[in-house]
């Protein structure tokens, strides 16, 4: 790429330059122009307004954009904060269910000793079966 259009600028700023120098122009000439010859350039530059008027307004676009993206910033803000939230009673509900699971191989485990020791009990002579 050539200096030359490295450094160029993008079609809107060009024409916003062209059209601002335009008017400046024309307003210096209309300083130093007979009142005879204003008339053309009032309309001109009456144009210009009115074309400029009809362009999209990008202030009041980039306004809708940037309330746009803070409202984003916001739901994030919220969606992090509910899953912090989340996280905590996550956490808390393990610490809780902790020692019940602890309890419950406890017992298990308490089962299988009583059941191993009453197989190996000697048979009850009274017990008819």
């Amino acid at each position: 790429m050539d200096d030359g259009t490295a450094h160029e600028k993008p079609p809107q700023h060009d024409l916003t330059g062209r059209m601002l120098g335009a008017t400046r122009r024309l307003a210096a000439a209309g300083m130093a122009a007979p009142v005879v010859a204003t008339r053309p350039l009032r309309h001109a530059l009456a144009m210009a307004v009115r074309s400029l008027d009809e362009l999209p307004s990008v202030g009041e676009q980039l306004d809708v954009l940037m309330a746009e993206v803070h409202a984003q910033r916001l739901g994030l803000q919220s969606v992090q904060a509910q899953l912090a939230a989340l996280d905590t009673q996550l956490a808390l509900l393990e610490r809780s269910l902790a020692p019940v699971s602890a309890w419950t191989h406890q017992s298990q485990n308490l089962r299988r000793s009583l059941v191993r020791a009453i197989d190996v009990l000697p048979p009850d002579p009274r017990d008819p079966g």
